[in-house]
Order: C-alpha cells, then structure tokens, then sequence
C-alpha cells in the first residue's frame, strides 16, 4: 500500500478494507462460509514523504489480484486514493494458512487487544520472591526464599493472549561445554514461573505501614515451571543437529529445598518489588485482565516453619511408614493444602492409635483420613482470627476424633467424590513394545496394582 494519508490510522484502513472486502465481487469468490480474514500493517512513518506505506495480507492470491486490478476504482479513504501493487517479499505459506483458518476479527475488538497488549507490556522487576503457606488466620508463613540482585534478576509481566502471568527469572551461568572459542563465555539463562489467570483464587497487596511493598496470589492449583530453549539454539550452524522447535520446557527452580517444597508450598507466592509505583503498576495490569479484585493484606507476612525441612523430612518419613492406602490419603491432605507437616506431626499419635486400631481393614483407616479431610472443610471454626496456634491444633484433634467416631455405614452409603480414589501399590514395569512416532527417547510402561 502507497500514499496512506497521514490522518488515516491503521484501525481506519482496517475498517475501509473491510467494506471492501467483505462485499461484492470480493466475497462472492471467498466461499468457505464466514467472513474473510486480513491483516493490516503500516511502516514507520518517514519524513519528507507524500504518504505513509503498509502491507495488507490477504489468504487469497486470487483475490488479491483482482483487488490491485481495481484499486483505481476504489472509494478513497481521508480523501486519497491507496495504491496497492503485490510485495516484493515472500510469505510464509504458514502464515498464509493461519490467516486462512483464523476467524476474522472486528477492528474496535482488535483496537481493545492491541490496547490491552500495550497495557501489559511492561516488566516490573522484583527484589524477592516466596513461596509459602497461607496460615488459617489468613497470615503467610514463607517457606522458601529467593533475593534477586546483580547476578539474579526477576521480573512479572502478564500475557492478555496466553491469559497468564510470568515470573521470569533471568541469571547469567558459566557453561564451557557449548563453547569452542576460549572455554569462557557467560551464558545467558532464564526460568519462569507460569500462572494461569483462572487459577488466581485471590490478589492481596501490604498495608503502607509494612516495610516491603508486596503481593500475595494464592492459587488453586500449582503454578507451571517452565525454562526457554538455550540461547545459541537460535543460531545453530547448518552443520550442527537440527534444533529443537520447541521454545520451552518444563523446568524447577535449581535449588534441592525448592524442588521438595513445590508440591506442598505452590499455593500461595508472594511477590516483593521495590517501590509503591510498581506494586501499583502490577494492580493495574492485573484489574485489565480481571483478576480478582485486590484486598490488603490482614496481617504482614510471618515466617511460622510449617514445612522447615526437619519438619518435612520427619513427616515424609512418617507417612512412608504407613500402609499404602493410609498413606496415600494423608499425603493428599497435604497436597490439597488442607494440613501442613507441623499440624500432621501433631496429628501423629492420632493417627498412629487409629492405624493400630484397623490394621486389619487399612480401607476403612482410608476412609476416615478421607473423613477427616471433609470435616476439614466443612468445619469452620478451624479458622478464627483471634484463636491461638494451641487453639487450633486442639480442634484438629477435635476433628480428626469426629472422623474417627464415622459409623462404617455411611462410608458405604456415600458417593465417591469425583477427585478421591482409592490407591493400592502400583508397580511400574518396563513393557517389550517399541514406541512410534517422533519420540524415540520414550519408552512404554505397564501399570499393575496390587489389590
């Protein structure tokens, strides 16, 4: 496209092709029954020019023919007449089919995306990242600890396409295997911690009395762990192995204790920036995408060990000690957020007296844990502000001896829930069966459980 008026923006192009393209004879020749896709750029604009330039991308080379054909005849648009002429640049047949199978956007939509896409372009830095539990009296208790200086840096960006927020941590690392120059060159790295806008259960931000400016997301499930290809993977030599396609994977963060406390401590992150104006930027970015609406906290964050790695390791050890069914369900309350692994030590004597009691019907010791689980939820009395931390660990006691006290006949009139099951040892067994397909480095595995 040439001679583009300077008053006429990309959106009002946009809508002058639309009539165009859209009507006759134009859409009598796009005939697979919706409204045809296009695209609209427009360059920079330069000085001492007659007009502004741009490229529309059409799916159809037919009908991009004939639209140059009759771009003299054309209405005008601000007055001025587009030239149009074919590119002199080669598409993307990729491209072309994307355009072809993607559904045609109105331009007052696509003017709210691109808005929205410039809204969320910032990065605000971060100067700690935690991951914690959320107490009963709504107080965070981090858990594992991560500072971001010179040799570290962590940023929180929000995507509005993917619908999700990124913590992306950015570190430099020493690696002398990829190298053939000198044996000294710094590596550019990064790993991120992906979050789902659906899964943001609630938003709370620090008090102006707390000394760091804070943000607490607690989430209903895990976050996602991912690590972009290598850096050099961008710019293999033509001799070298074919490289990955695949811009990222799966990932944790290097630290042993993180990679343990993941699974119990996903469920509440805290995010410390430095100052109010990106605490408040970040709120803003996260109103647009309409994340819950934020909420301060009701007390500063407060480091209470429920998952110190002693503590962890003597619960962990606790619940390997039991049958594979009571196991299974005790580690799922952790899991679920539902006890920490200071509550279940104290819990510990209780469950060893019921064990003992059924160690001959470990299905039924299976149900009260499941039991106890519900009473959990349904009892909220568990969860007074101003009880005591004794307090509390008393009515989990209460609680667990309500399961306990369960008639073994509403175990068998009650419905399964949809996300309990019940578990039995499984041995895993590699299979005879070669894998198909692109993956050789997979292998098949058959599953048995022992009844």
């Amino acid at each position: 496209m040439h001679g583009i008026p300077f008053q006429a923006s990309e959106y009002k192009i946009h809508e002058h092709f639309e009539v165009i393209l859209h009507g006759s004879p134009f859409s009598d020749m796009w005939k697979m029954g919706y409204p045809m896709n296009f695209t609209v750029f427009l360059h920079r604009r330069k000085r001492r020019s007659k007009g502004r330039t741009g490229i529309v991308r059409i799916p159809d080379e037919n009908i991009a023919n004939l639209l140059i054909l009759h771009s003299y005849h054309l209405p005008p648009i601000c007055g001025a007449r587009i030239k149009l002429a074919r590119s002199k640049n080669e598409v993307d047949p990729r491209d072309i089919e994307t355009l072809r199978k993607s559904p045609y956007r109105d331009p007052e939509i696509l003017r709210e995306q691109n808005a929205l896409m410039e809204l969320l372009a910032d990065r605000e830095p971060l100067t700690k990242l935690q991951f914690g539990w959320l107490d009963r009296d709504q107080v965070f208790s981090p858990e594992w600890t991560r500072s971001y200086g010179v040799s570290m840096s962590a940023s929180v960006t929000l995507d509005g396409g993917r619908r999700d927020l990124r913590i992306e941590e950015d570190f430099d690392s020493y690696d002398f295997d990829d190298y053939d120059f000198d044996g000294s060159y710094v590596m550019y790295k990064s790993r991120r911690v992906v979050i789902r806008f659906g899964n943001v259960g609630t938003l709370s931000y620090s008090r102006n009395g707390d000394p760091d400016c804070s943000l607490l997301f607690t989430l209903l499930a895990p976050p996602v762990f991912e690590e972009p290809i290598p850096y050099l993977a961008a710019f293999a030599l033509e001799w070298d192995e074919p490289k990955d396609r695949r811009t990222r994977h799966s990932s944790l963060c290097d630290d042993g204790l993180h990679a343990r406390l993941v699974p119990y401590t996903s469920y509440a992150i805290l995010l410390t920036v430095a100052n109010k104006n990106s605490r408040q930027n970040i709120l803003d970015m996260c109103s647009a995408v309409h994340l819950p609406k934020p909420t301060r906290f009701p007390a500063a964050p407060e480091a209470r060990g429920h998952f110190a790695a002693k503590t962890l390791a003597e619960a962990e050890q606790f619940i390997a000690a039991l049958p594979w069914p009571i196991a299974f369900q005790v580690l799922s309350l952790l899991r679920n957020v539902k006890l920490s692994a200071k509550e279940l030590l104290h819990l510990r004597d209780e469950i060893e007296i019921m064990v003992l009691q059924y160690h001959s019907m470990p299905k039924r010791a299976a149900d009260i844990i499941v039991q106890f689980g519900l009473e959990l939820d349904e009892l909220e009395w568990l969860y007074p502000s101003h009880n005591s931390s004794h307090q509390i660990l008393e009515s989990l006691r209460q609680c667990f001896r309500i399961a306990c006290g369960t008639p073994s006949s509403s175990f068998r009139l009650r419905e399964p829930l949809g996300d309990l099951f019940t578990c039995y040892h499984v041995a895993v067994t590699p299979t005879s069966e070669i894998p198909e397909g692109p993956y050789p480095d997979r292998a098949s595995f058959s599953l048995y459980h022992l009844l």
